[in-house]
């Protein structure tokens, strides 16, 4: 039994969501080796996060999602990522990418995706790589994206474009499309250092057809469903992901070297680990780091959450302060995870030890655009220009 100390306080995650991500969690945990050696999320870890609901955590009620606020979002992200890092990641796509689409696509589109009795997943990258022309009808898209995360167990599939005028020149707008996953081109080459299980493959569209009312404006969608809670920017909506995420990872590298210091004795230095002042300093500091980290991305996401629900604009600096928010939270992760791997000698660094798979985790999601460093420079600009 993980002592009390580790076991975080719920900010807004609900007793019956607590209960069903601690049902789940054994079974993410026992899927973590395959899913490395698939490359993709196993079939029964999919079913579990499809048959807990945890996929309709961020979508809004009018489709039956959750429509859950991004503290509550940031507390699943969190616990499952705690789990396992790979089924953390492809909740967060699956759940924020089929949110997106389920608020703004057209009446049609929605009923066409959310008619049946199966949930719609959607994976893919909105970043706009690229390309589509209008036609009569839709758009004509072309383009190869990365980070497909999901895509294994996903239905639907999307992808961002700059829209270019026929006669040739600047774009005229930036697009996101969604399409069903048969007609997009898997090329199956995910091959990384960390969450290798997410099944994150490049994928490819050729002068595909998209019909009108399956695609959104990136920068000024319009909210057909769920209201405020989906009102632009989109950037801050994904926040909640990205603090989660890192918030679950930093907590199983701490847990995991707290147990294995218990009992775990280095070579030449005498006693167990968990007897050097040295270790204690270096664990108490971690978890203090988490802990701080974990309050200030609630209060930041809380910050824009109540902004959206009163209908005001989201302020540049409080946007700028929930990126950096996530920013630092990733960091963390990786400070706490490198810890882990340093302390736990020989054990750690075995292909068989969590705390190896975690460190390459924490270290693959600092890479990610939305926690780029440049995010603390946004918000020492805002910093300055509210002097």
């Amino acid at each position: 039994m993980v002592a009390s100390i580790l076991e975080w306080p719920a900010f807004e995650l609900d007793g019956s969501l607590a209960t069903t991500i601690e049902k789940i969690s054994p079974t993410l945990r026992a899927t973590e080796d395959e899913a490395e050696t698939l490359r993709h999320l196993p079939d029964p870890a999919v079913a579990a996060l499809r048959d807990a609901g945890l996929f309709r955590l961020s979508a809004p009620a009018a489709v039956g999602g959750m429509e859950s606020s991004p503290v509550q979002e940031m507390e699943v992200f969190e616990a499952v990522a705690r789990a396992s890092g790979s089924a953390g990641w492809n909740l967060f796509v699956g759940a924020l990418h089929t949110a997106l689409p389920a608020a703004y696509l057209s009446d049609e589109a929605a009923a066409a995706m959310w008619g049946g009795d199966d949930w719609v997943v959607v994976a893919g990258q909105m970043a706009p790589i690229g390309t589509a022309h209008e036609v009569a009808g839709g758009m004509r898209v072309t383009g190869r994206y990365s980070w497909g995360s999901g895509f294994h167990h996903a239905t639907w599939v999307l992808g961002g474009v700059r829209v270019l005028p026929a006669g040739g020149g600047q774009p005229t707008g930036f697009r996101v499309f969604v399409v069903p996953k048969a007609q997009v081109r898997n090329d199956d080459n995910w091959h990384v250092l960390g969450v290798s299980g997410s099944g994150s493959y490049d994928y490819s569209v050729d002068d595909l057809l998209v019909p009108d009312g399956y695609w959104f404006d990136f920068l000024a969608p319009t909210v057909r469903r769920g209201g405020r809670r989906y009102a632009p920017p989109i950037g801050p909506q994904i926040s909640s992901a990205h603090c989660g995420y890192a918030l679950g990872t930093a907590e199983r590298a701490l847990e995991e070297i707290a147990v294995l210091a218990g009992s775990k004795q280095r070579a030449l230095a005498g006693g167990r680990i968990a007897e050097r002042g040295a270790f204690q300093r270096g664990l108490g500091r971690a978890h203090a780091m988490v802990g701080a980290a974990r309050d200030h991305c609630a209060l930041a996401l809380r910050r824009v959450y109540d902004r959206r629900m009163a209908g005001e604009l989201v302020p540049t600096g409080v946007e700028a302060e929930l990126r950096a928010a996530a920013t630092w939270a990733t960091e963390v992760a990786v400070d706490v995870a490198n810890l882990a791997l340093r302390c736990s000698g020989g054990t750690g660094v075995r292909q068989a030890s969590p705390i190896q798979r975690v460190r390459r985790e924490a270290l693959m999601a600092v890479s990610h655009v939305h926690v780029v460093d440049t995010n603390y420079d946004n918000l020492g600009l805002a910093v300055l220009a509210a002097a």
